[in-house]
């Protein structure tokens, strides 16, 4: 089992502008995981060709180095797939939504297809995130319609539930094809006349992520389980930079020891 952790997990020290690059990945190095994903929220795709080679050079061999990146234009994906392989990443997340419109299966397919040869050059997997505007069987779709080994899934636990899915289902759509699994912990408490999804600490909430673990190695034994944030904004920029440490420092060590299990 690998466990990982992706900068959104540090979404509040970033956009506070408390963390770059540099100490995201140092502190990765300290909670001493085996996979980092930096996503688009640290933007990567802008990194210089210096940069790229010294963080390739400091962390290689410390952890397997993986990308995130949001949109649909055939150049800018292709631009971050190149600085991502220099940072020497084996693989890029791409989230194909919020673009002002719903893509269709048959735009995506378009798109992707004409990153192929790129993607065999550079020997990288594109892995799609089920997000908010697709279903578990439109990301199906547009997996099976490409049939290549580099593109997979990167499987979050609980984003397709803004399209009223719910996780059981969405995962056991896409479980053929995921390769990254984006593990975090919700509950669901009433709220006025309605229902509040927040994040919580790993195992006070609804997930069973032993299963999700479980039938994910039966059948992907290389996949990863990387932590992402769902912490809510508190008070004080103390006490949520504080909260935002602890709570992930939790989650790293209950998935190291199910690892154990």
């Amino acid at each position: 089992m690998k466990v990982g952790i992706n900068s959104y997990a540090f979404r509040w020290a970033i956009s506070y502008g408390m963390m770059d690059i540099h100490r995201f990945l140092s502190k990765c190095e300290e909670l001493d995981v085996d996979v980092v994903q930096i996503c688009d929220n640290l933007p990567f795709a802008d990194l210089d060709e210096e940069t790229c080679q010294a963080i390739r050079e400091r962390y290689s061999g410390r952890f397997v180095l993986k990308t995130g990146y949001k949109g649909l234009e055939k150049g800018d994906i292709e631009r971050a797939l190149c600085v991502s392989h220099k940072l020497g990443a084996s693989s890029m997340r791409l989230v194909i939504d919020g673009l002002g419109h719903k893509a269709s299966v048959d735009e995506v397919v378009e798109v992707i297809k004409g990153l192929l040869p790129l993607l065999a050059k550079l020997d990288m997997r594109l892995s799609i995130e089920n997000h908010f505007e697709h279903t578990p069987e439109e990301i199906r779709r547009i997996l099976e319609k490409l049939e290549s080994r580099y593109i997979t899934v990167c499987y979050d636990c609980f984003n397709s539930i803004a399209l009223n899915i719910d996780t059981e289902h969405s995962f056991s759509t896409l479980l053929p094809y995921i390769e990254d699994v984006h593990v975090k912990d919700v509950q669901i408490c009433r709220f006025n006349t309605g229902f509040l999804f927040r994040g919580c600490r790993m195992g006070e909430g609804i997930l069973d992520v032993e299963d999700i673990v479980r039938r994910t190695l039966a059948l992907h034994g290389e996949a990863a389980f990387i932590l992402e944030g769902w912490i809510d904004e508190l008070s004080s920029q103390e006490r949520t930079l504080k909260q935002e440490e602890e709570i992930n420092k939790d989650a790293i060590r209950y998935l190291k020891e199910l690892d154990h299990e």
